[in-house]
């Protein structure tokens, strides 16, 4: 009885494991047929290793599609655990397969391209050695130019300088004068204010003692008319006292 149930369930198992593979296009052949073009994952050309490269990412994309559509098939199995590992495991397979070959066709495209390097390294060293004389010639000439025009560019930034510190010591010299021109219109300007103020007081003085003369003089004029006034008066009263002294000398003599 147990041999029998054991018997069934493995049965089941190996029917489950079998259905996504078979109901998906055998990328495996494309795979093998892939490795089979580069037996010992040698490569002769870098045509042929960017190739491989190429080919490797394709069925790496189609392994993945595949996958999926393997693992979406075994979901809905009885044993869809045994089914997607079983799976998983094939594409880790064929994957590393792939992988192996990628590397393989990167190591031949990096020595290739360090012996490309090399050889044109050693390129570079063979026409550096012929043209060594005419190298070291052009390099002297160059020296020799290089010279020429720092001497130059020293020669004309001296001038350059020269010209600069002169401009400079000119425009010093304006701005000095400038600054005595302008002291010198101030002080003007100040001697003229400080004149103007002078005859200003003075003319103010001047009107006012004008004035004051003026409030003198009529003061005077007034004492004067007073004095005359009274005069005047002194001299009617006493010819009015000496009119009086008649007109009682002449009742006096009336009365004798």
């Amino acid at each position: 009885m147990k041999r029998a149930v054991a018997g069934l369930m493995a049965g089941l198992t190996g029917f489950a494991l079998n259905m996504p593979a078979q109901a998906q296009s055998d990328v495996a052949q494309d795979v093998q047929k892939l490795l089979q073009q580069y037996p010992g994952q040698v490569f002769t050309n870098l045509d042929a290793a960017n190739a491989a490269q190429e080919q490797v990412a394709q069925l790496r994309n189609a392994l993945q599609q595949r996958f999926q559509a393997q693992e979406a098939a075994c979901l809905p199995q009885f044993f869809a655990a045994a089914c997607v590992e079983n799976a998983k495991e094939e594409l880790r397979q064929q994957q590393a397969q792939l992988h192996k070959l990628d590397i393989a066709a990167a190591r031949y495209k990096r020595e290739q391209s360090l012996q490309q390097r090399e050889k044109e390294l050693s390129e570079r060293q063979r026409e550096h050695l012929e043209a060594g004389p005419r190298i070291l010639q052009e390099h002297q000439k160059r020296e020799q130019e290089r010279a020429e025009r720092e001497q130059k560019w020293a020669q004309e930034d001296s001038e350059e300088r020269a010209r600069a510190a002169a401009k400079r010591a000119q425009e010093s010299q304006q701005r000095r004068e400038q600054a005595a021109a302008r002291q010198r219109r101030h002080a003007a300007e100040l001697a003229e204010a400080a004149k103007k103020r002078a005859d200003n007081e003075a003319e103010y003085l001047k009107k006012q003692q004008d004035s004051e003369q003026r409030q003198l003089d009529l003061a005077k004029r007034k004492q004067e008319r007073l004095e005359k006034q009274v005069e005047d008066k002194r001299k009617q009263l006493q010819e009015l006292e000496k009119q009086q002294e008649r007109a009682k000398a002449a009742v006096a003599s009336q009365g004798k």
